[in-house]
């Protein structure tokens, strides 16, 4: 067969991408309802709070510092002649806001690995709440989003999160970026 003579099919269509508009979704609740998404919002906070505490308890009781929180307890009292701060800063001053959470977490816990402990489990609660916030925000059911949450509490990307009290800051910084 020749392949000079094989017939074609041309297709010509005109689109006027000036006049063609993409709809527009609007995300914004309205006032009123923002209200009922407030208590929504507590709610939920209070059910991951629950879930956490029998999730962690035992954790919190009976654990203890792993890895790099005995390196941060070090650097924050056996530092160099600068002090807490500056031993922090030789560390991790890559991460400024990360030397100043470690510094407040010596100020105001000290050595307590069942406060540093809780303190990790909050913010993994804080974490799977605005999880729960911005899935409502999106238009997922409540159940839904609570299930999602609630999952993403208990199988979170790292288990470490919750048994490690260092790693708090990650589940901040999840929660802040969850924020927008």
């Amino acid at each position: 067969m020749d392949i000079d003579r094989v017939p074609t099919l041309t297709v010509s269509a005109r689109i006027d991408l000036a006049s063609a508009r993409a709809p527009r979704a609007s995300v914004v609740m309205p006032r009123r309802t923002l209200a009922f998404a407030r208590g929504e919002i507590l709610a939920s906070a209070l059910v991951l709070s629950v879930l956490a505490l029998l999730m962690c308890a035992g954790h919190i009781r009976h654990g203890g510092f792993y890895y790099d929180d005995w390196a941060t307890l070090a650097l924050a009292r056996f530092s160099h002649a600068g002090g807490g701060l500056h031993g922090l800063w030789l560390y991790y001053g890559q991460r400024p806001a990360q030397v100043l959470y470690y510094a407040a977490l010596d100020q105001l816990l000290g050595i307590d690995a069942a406060a540093r402990l809780a303190l990790a489990a909050a913010m993994a609660v804080l974490q799977a709440t605005v999880l729960y916030a911005l899935l409502r925000r999106l238009g997922m059911r409540a159940r839904d989003a609570l299930a999602c949450s609630a999952l993403s509490l208990t199988f979170p990307f790292s288990d470490s999160v919750w048994l490690w009290g260092v790693l708090s800051l990650a589940s901040v910084a999840i929660a802040a970026s969850l924020l927008g």
